[in-house]
């Protein structure tokens, strides 16, 4: 690809972005499609975050299920390993 192509394909990507956000921020009907993907992604995010919370406490259960075997067969020291929980406030 010469110096040239790579300076139009710019220009041209550099417009088809100015357009869309231009058509985004600058029209009614972009400001309305704007707020229905916002809307959108914060449902997104909000069914990620309850997707980890429900893994984390599968893992949990598992944890002490995994506990109580062994108590139950009395290998008490037998610790099955753990997955160190990170503290993740949002993931955006």
């Amino acid at each position: 690809m010469s110096d040239q192509s790579r300076a139009i394909a710019a220009t041209v990507l550099g417009a088809v972005g100015g357009a869309v956000v231009g058509y985004l921020l600058f029209t009614d009907r972009g400001r309305a499609l704007r707020r229905e993907l916002e809307t959108a992604i914060e449902g997104t995010t909000a069914e990620f975050n309850s997707l980890r919370s429900s893994v984390q406490n599968t893992g949990d259960l598992a944890s002490e299920a995994w506990k109580l075997l062994n108590e139950a067969v009395g290998e008490v020291s037998a610790e099955p390993p753990r997955l160190e929980r990170t503290r993740q406030t949002a993931p955006f």
